[in-house]
């Protein structure tokens, strides 16, 4: 007989009074896809011990004029230097490295191309030895890759989930 735990419940926001009430009610996770820019997140976050989901994006809300630069040959080194750097900020304000869950945010401040290559080569943040999420269900990325609408791009979503799973991602999105 196997044992079933309880699923983990997750909230999805920016904002530390949202946080503050989903963390009264028992949330296991937050993701916050500001990047925990918000000094009042990050306190409220290290004085809680629920897992906290890190994604990159440049603005908020994302801005698809707005992308790591063009001719950025390695998206997954750059990405992979800016999370060590906000891991150890992180670390100094009290969240530790073991709660935290890395996302890449894939259409986030990237373009198609950027975030083909993300979801090609993620080692580089897979070595920084948290768990890997990737949000990349029917993403507008797809778009450049297909003809399809946003509601039929679950053959792209689905091939994109069997190639990332077969990399060792942790959590698909």
């Amino acid at each position: 007989r196997g044992r079933f735990s309880r699923p983990k419940i997750s909230v999805d926001t920016r904002h530390p009074q949202t946080v503050a009430l989903a963390l009264e009610l028992g949330v296991d996770v937050n993701n916050d896809v500001s990047g925990l820019n918000d000094p009042a997140m990050v306190k409220l976050l290290a004085q809680s011990d629920c897992e906290v989901v890190l994604m990159h994006s440049l603005t908020i809300p994302a801005d698809p004029r707005v992308t790591l630069p063009e001719d950025e040959a390695n998206p997954s080194q750059w990405l992979a230097r800016w999370m060590e750097n906000k891991l150890e900020r992180l670390q100094h304000q009290g969240i530790s490295r073991k709660r935290l869950i890395l996302d890449p945010g894939i259409g986030f401040g990237k373009t198609s191309l950027q975030s083909l290559k993300l979801l090609r080569a993620l080692k580089p943040l897979q070595a920084l030895g948290c768990p890997l999420l990737a949000g990349h269900s029917r993403k507008s990325f797809f778009k450049d890759f297909s003809s399809v609408t946003a509601g039929d791009r679950d053959p792209e979503t689905l091939g994109a989930s069997l190639a990332l799973a077969a990399k060792g991602v942790d959590i698909l999105r």
